[in-house]
């Protein structure tokens, strides 16, 4: 029987926003000031997550605020040059040039207009998804709220495979009984959205798939 969604919950990265156009801008910042492109990769690796020193768990780090720190770091011990300050023209220009994949401003307002409540859902630093948002002009769809209005973003740092990441995030959002009935999931990542299908067993699933995009399709 078919289920009456109510309620839609959006993935960011790679599903509403064209995230591997920002991935390439910032190793290409790192080949500017001299790494290889395997270097510069591994600047990139570095920068995604960090252990928490409290709790000994695995977050998301990622901003280009760490991304210039490790960009430095490796530049001195392993060029070394000292760097004073990261140029990130090339960056801004990827964020100020639209990072909407095509059709994501289309199924936002359809979930709009007929009426649905709709979250964004997604794992990172919250002044770099901000700036995502900004970029890619969903802000005025999207926000952590304030003092009159709940927000209608579900952000989590947690990095730990049990427990943590969006699952995580969707259960501590819509309670231990949340079976996703009602609810339509639209992401990117084949792996994380059948994790997310046999965690939540009611939940309707849709993958989106972004033709420049490669990773998942072999």
């Amino acid at each position: 029987m078919k289920q009456q969604i109510h309620t839609v919950i959006f993935d960011l990265d790679g599903t509403l926003i064209r995230t591997e156009d920002l991935k390439d801008a910032f190793k290409q910042i790192a080949i500017s000031y001299g790494c290889t492109p395997d270097e510069a990769q591994e600047v990139y690796r570095l920068s995604r997550t960090r252990v928490n020193p409290e709790t000994g768990k695995e977050e998301m780090a990622f901003c280009r605020e760490y991304f210039e720190e490790q960009l430095k770091t490796f530049l001195k011990e392993y060029k070394g040059r000292d760097v004073e300050k990261i140029d990130f023209a090339r960056l801004d220009e990827v964020l100020n040039d639209g990072l909407l994949i095509d059709g994501a401003a289309e199924l936002i307002k359809s979930a709009k207009e007929k009426k649905l409540n709709w979250y964004l859902i997604t794992l990172g630093v919250e002044s770099w998804q901000i700036e995502k948002l900004r970029g890619a002009g969903l802000d005025g769809y999207f926000s952590f709220g304030d003092q009159e209005q709940e927000g209608n973003i579900i952000i989590t740092v947690n990095n730990e495979r049990e427990g943590g990441r969006k699952i995580g995030a969707i259960r501590e959002k819509f309670g231990k009984d949340f079976d996703g009935e009602g609810v339509a999931f639209f992401n990117d990542k084949p792996w994380e959205t059948k994790n997310a299908a046999l965690e939540f067993r009611e939940l309707t699933t849709y993958i989106v798939r972004y033709r420049r995009d490669k990773r998942y399709t072999e």
